[in-house]
């Protein structure tokens, strides 16, 4: 009998060293019950309900930073173009720019948002893209985020153009500027206001930062 309790007392030794012990007698897991997985569900919806509508106003702002920061670097790209060559470089809005054979227009008057087209003209005219006549296709312009437009004033509703020393050629006696707003479907005071001026320079402005009462002169409207 001795014998019998020293063998059992050196098997319990092993499983202690062992870790053998872990298998005969497995602890008691406790899951989550039914009230408490329902809690969790409604504690997690509600955090989704607030936090999507900021993660929408996020993701559409990072958008119009976008597409205004593209569109300023491609006028000073034109503008250093110009410098450059000692020549006119235009950029005109295009609906298909990355067609075979691009040319300056299509779609909505005054809607850059399809995308633009950059060339410089062999002879000193404002016109119309067209490689035959000798003009030479510097870089284009893709189609904007999804929801954003980019829509032109008046004065700037087909062409920008720079002239060789960089500054902008002015067509009437009354403009100083070229105006282009850059918004989504929550309009002109969310979105930004770029202005060309004169010299060449451009300006960008925050529409949601103007004081009260301000707004920026180009209408935004994705309605028309």
């Amino acid at each position: 009998m001795a014998m019998n309790r020293d063998k059992t007392q050196d098997n319990n030794s092993v499983y202690r060293r062992t870790g053998i012990g872990c298998f005969r007698e497995p602890a008691h897991q406790r899951g989550l019950t039914v009230i408490e997985l329902m809690f969790v569900v409604i504690v997690t919806s509600i955090l989704m309900t607030i936090a999507v509508p900021d993660f929408q106003e996020f993701i559409r702002n990072y958008r119009i930073r976008g597409t205004t920061g593209d569109f300023i670097a491609a006028m000073n790209q034109a503008r250093a173009e110009a410098v450059k060559r000692g020549n006119w470089v235009i950029m005109c809005r295009s609906n298909d720019p990355e067609a075979v054979a691009p040319v300056c227009g299509g779609g909505v008057a005054e809607d850059w948002s399809t995308g633009w087209l950059m060339y410089a003209v062999d002879d000193a005219t404002e016109a119309a893209y067209d490689v035959g006549a000798g003009d030479e296709l510097i870089a284009r312009g893709q189609q904007v985020a999804a929801g954003v437009r980019v829509l032109a004033d008046d004065d700037a509703a087909d062409f920008l153009t720079y002239l060789s020393d960089g500054s902008l050629r002015i067509d009437t006696a009354t403009e100083d500027s070229h105006e282009y707003g850059i918004c989504d479907v929550r309009l002109g005071p969310s979105g930004a206001q770029v202005s060309v001026f004169g010299p060449g320079r451009t300006h960008v402005v925050d529409c949601s930062q103007l004081d009260a009462g301000a707004t920026c002169t180009v209408t935004c409207d994705p309605a028309t």
